[in-house]
């Protein structure tokens, strides 16, 4: 299946580069994906077990859901991340997202 390519594509780009940091926009561009399909795969990878404590993942699913007017899904997602988040500045930065999807 198409997806599960490049999902295992995907993840090991974030094997090579641990500090990988993408918005939804670069995710799609640098993968060449379509929007759909990049938000299919971000919600395949938030299930991986090796991914569970890292702060990005919910955080650009949460950006995607908003982008997509599923501002509840999105909240829930930036609360997530920000539970994650290591430094006080990001978890803040996450928590404001959170926030601003109750507008």
């Amino acid at each position: 299946m198409e997806l599960e390519r490049i999902v295992d594509r995907v993840r090991e780009e974030f094997n090579e580069m641990p500090g990988l940091r993408l918005t939804p926009a670069q995710a799609t561009r640098l993968w060449g994906l379509e929007q759909e399909m990049c938000r299919a795969v971000i919600d395949t990878l938030v299930s991986e077990p090796s991914l569970q404590t890292y702060h990005l993942l919910p955080s650009v699913r949460g950006d995607f859901l908003f982008k997509l007017g599923r501002f509840d899904e999105a909240h829930l997602e930036f609360e997530r991340a920000a539970s994650l988040a290591r430094n006080l500045r990001e978890r803040e930065f996450l928590l404001d997202r959170a926030r601003a999807c109750a507008v």
